[in-house]
């Protein structure tokens, strides 16, 4: 059973009931995957009743939030946004960090009613939410 078979696989209807541009997202992933495969989705929800996914990349958008896990901190998409030590450096010597990335709004005149935080939970990862904010 994988590090994550306890959570859910998404949460749904996330408020957000305004036109934006851009999704920012402060993102971890549990455990790494190989680069360009997909681990999660935002789905946005328009008003109109049509919807739009934005695909969670592992290597583009997140990286393993354990840096003992995956070293490398370029992203196409992303940028480290916070990293520091582990609660227990002796027992896991590894620094964490989440990312924060950008998706483009495909339709920014229309309002997005809500949006769901989707895991696929089929890959070597699984990507976690901490924070979003849109512009």
């Amino acid at each position: 059973d994988p590090l994550w078979g306890g959570y859910p696989q998404a949460v749904e209807q996330i408020p957000v009931a305004q036109r934006f541009r851009r999704l920012h997202a402060v993102i971890g992933s549990i455990d790494s995957a190989p680069e360009g495969t997909v681990i999660g989705t935002l789905v946005l929800r328009y008003a109109d009743g049509k919807r739009h996914e934005c695909e969670i990349v592992y290597g583009r958008h997140v990286r393993h939030w354990w840096t003992q896990g995956d070293s490398r901190t370029d992203t196409d998409l992303a940028q480290v946004a916070w990293e520091g030590p582990h609660a227990f450096p002796k027992i896991h010597p590894t620094r964490l960090r989440i990312f924060h990335s950008i998706w483009e709004n495909s339709r920014p005149d229309q309002e997005v009613v809500n949006f769901d935080f989707v895991s696929r939970m089929t890959t070597t990862a699984a990507p976690f939410l901490v924070a979003v904010t849109v512009e």
